[in-house]
């Protein structure tokens, strides 16, 4: 068999092992997905993409990173993190603020929901800086907590900000209830 061939039977073999995972994707990834499953050559998707064929390429090595990403967090098993952040004594505010920055990994659209759900104006109006200068001072607040629970999502959290430009887009499991 010739050694393209091999590289595309491992590919398709890795997707059918992540296909709980790919609906989490954003379209444009799962539409890459499964143009190669209709066995489509990337010089072929990027044609039909407006892209150059290199970005194809690119783009199927974020579309594994972010598979990774979410098998990974699977067993972070942080359902319950709402719960999990009060019992740990963490305000209503910053339980949203962590919520709403895991759920849409971006600073400054958790910015503007904690601006609109706790009618925050003027110099107290959340911005990307202050959300990111909470985020950091929760990691170092759950980092000096010896509790247990305060070490799942300390380490759930640090793993959540080194991942989070590779997330952008993805619907994340413990958020996605529909």
């Amino acid at each position: 068999m010739p050694p393209y061939l091999i590289v595309r039977f491992e590919l398709f073999k890795y997707f059918e092992t992540m296909a709980e995972f790919i609906p989490k994707l954003p379209e444009i990834d799962r539409l890459v997905i499964t143009l190669l499953k209709d066995r489509l050559h990337q010089k072929d998707i990027a044609r039909m993409l407006g892209i150059t064929q290199g970005a194809v390429a690119s783009k199927l090595k974020k579309i594994k990173r972010r598979l990774g990403f979410l098998e990974a967090i699977k067993f972070f098993e942080v359902d319950n993190m709402e719960e999990d952040l009060k019992k740990l004594g963490f305000t209503e505010f910053i339980r949203a603020l962590v919520k709403w920055f895991v759920k849409t990994t971006s600073q400054s659209a958790t910015a503007d929901i904690l601006n609109r759900l706790f009618f925050l104006k003027g110099g107290g109006k959340m911005n990307q800086v202050k959300v990111r200068h909470r985020y950091e001072l929760i990691l170092k607040e759950l980092q000096e907590n010896t509790d247990p629970l305060a070490q799942k999502y300390y380490e759930f959290l640090v793993f959540v900000k080194k991942n989070i430009y590779m997330m952008h887009d993805l619907k994340l499991p413990q958020f996605d209830r529909t």
